[in-house]
């Protein structure tokens, strides 16, 4: 369960940016209020309506989406990292390319919406955060579960390398006296 509160923190953030900030005229406030939910979202809205310029723009308009290809890279790991490595790799490059796809497209004209190279910057920035985070070579909870991780091979072999060569150089003071 601790490995999931990443991506579902990941999403939540995301969703919440997006609700209370964000246009009204935007499909998903649509779909809160065929849902019934469009009283409490407005209520919502309402409260967070002061805090609206808090943060740099960024936040409002950039960060949602890199932070949804985070939780969904993340959340993909978690459901098919150990034992499906074929349907990992086709979810989350089939996100990860709708995701990079929709910037790139508005960059074309392809997809409505307007480019802006901060958006690409912070898609790379979570798809590497969430590589990274999958494969062990970071992590966000402290230490790495996967023992078979990159960080864990690398800190064996340096760990190893370092104490060989201290208790050579140990070995060496000692037969020299």
């Amino acid at each position: 369960m601790k490995r999931a509160v990443s991506p579902l923190a990941a999403m939540f953030i995301g969703g919440l940016i997006y609700v209370l900030w964000r246009s009204d005229n935007l499909l998903v406030s649509h779909w809160f209020a065929m849902l019934g939910a469009g009283r409490l979202v407005a209520t919502l809205r309402a409260a967070a309506a002061p805090y609206a310029h808090s943060f740099p723009p960024w936040v409002y308009y950039s960060l949602p989406q890199a932070l949804w290809l985070y939780s969904g890279l993340r959340a993909f790991h978690l459901i098919w990292g150990g034992s499906h490595p074929r349907a990992l790799n086709l979810w989350s490059s089939t996100f990860a390319a709708f995701a990079f796809g929709s910037e790139l497209g508005q960059r074309l004209g392809l997809v409505p919406g307007r480019f802006d190279w901060l958006d690409l910057g912070l898609l790379i920035a979570a798809f590497l955060a969430a590589s990274f985070s999958n494969f062990g070579i970071i992590t966000i909870s402290g230490r790495s579960s996967d023992e078979t991780s990159l960080l864990a091979r690398s800190r064996g072999i340096l760990h190893r390398a370092v104490n060989a060569r201290y208790f050579g150089i140990w070995q060496w003071r000692r037969q020299n006296r």
